[in-house]
């Protein structure tokens, strides 16, 4: 029933708590390919001869994420694809209640669940599924889908572009959007179901070239393969909620500003802190204080102002 994609990079001290994560779900109808983007770690090898035919392994020179994920996809068998980071981990029971969510909704091209950064094992009873009708009418400031909880329907990939690989900032999330909109309706696990760890990510996190992100991409008129609801509005939030990440280098500043004048949906609160003066806006975005204070300032225009 599903094809597990797990891209590896250097990620030697996390690989086998996420696979034992997935051999230990206690729905049992699944692959796992594992793809080995040129690690220098020693960690493939080791994949390689622990898990032996437990597991499909690739390994290929190092071209990125989104390449490791293609190729992954290219070989998957099962009729849904998912997709775990090789840092993050699953709950026992997380394929299981995926399984049940599209048992309960046959024709279900993209599902998600919930996340946690606790260690702890969760013991949940039944979650509650969610049917999202107008998706991007309520993900403004949670975009719900993440690397390691999103499930999607294998014959998207056979219709439409994978994961761009001249994309390294937001290039699940280019997927996720379109594959909302291809099959018009969005499902999701509101349970802690993966757990997310932020210390595995610390010190990884780099702003790329404007023109290497989905903000590049996003206003293009063909960026979604079908027309969606509540897109234009939610693409103005997003991009304001966002754009500050290119206010803290002046050789992207230009583009940022140039993002900023392509929201037309007003929001003039969200938009005023892309009017301070240049070293001020710089401060504050390079300030992890100052940076959390301008994102949850961000977050409670559309929370609270803009609803």
């Amino acid at each position: 029933m599903f094809s597990i994609v797990i891209p590896l990079f250097n990620k030697a001290p996390f690989i086998r708590r996420a696979v034992d994560s997935v051999l230990n779900q206690s729905f049992k109808e699944f692959e796992i390919i594992v793809v080995d983007d040129g690690s220098t770690d020693g960690g493939g090898d080791w994949v390689k001869e622990y898990y032996g035919d437990q597991i499909w392994f690739i390994s290929k020179e190092n071209q990125g994420v989104s390449s490791a994920r293609n190729i992954g996809i290219s070989k998957a068998s099962f009729p849904y694809v998912v997709f775990l980071d090789a840092d993050d981990y699953w709950e026992p029971n997380f394929l299981f209640w995926i399984k049940e969510t599209i048992k309960s909704y046959p024709d279900l091209g993209i599902v998600g669940s919930g996340y946690t950064t606790d260690e702890k094992t969760n013991h949940l009873n039944k979650p509650e599924f969610q049917v999202i009708s107008d998706y991007f009418k309520i993900a403004d400031y949670n975009t719900l889908f993440t690397s390691s909880s999103t499930v999607i329907r294998k014959d998207f990939f056979d219709h439409n572009i994978g994961f761009k690989e001249h994309i390294v900032k937001g290039e699940d999330l280019d997927v996720w959007f379109r594959a909302i909109a291809y099959f018009g309706t969005a499902y999701y696990v509101n349970a802690p179901l993966v757990h997310y760890d932020t210390g595995a990510s610390e010190g990884s996190i780099q702003i790329p070239n404007f023109n290497r992100t989905v903000f590049s991409e996003i206003y293009n008129d063909n960026f979604l393969p079908k027309e969606a609801k509540s897109w234009a509005i939610f693409r103005d939030k997003f991009v304001l909620l966002n754009a500050w990440i290119f206010f803290a280098d002046s050789r992207d500043r230009k583009e940022g500003i140039a993002l900023i004048q392509r929201v037309q949906s007003g929001f003039n609160l969200a938009k005023l802190p892309y009017h301070l003066p240049k070293k001020l806006m710089e401060k504050i975005v390079i300030s992890s204080q100052m940076k959390s204070w301008l994102r949850y300032y961000l977050k409670f225009c559309f929370r609270y102002i803009y609803t």
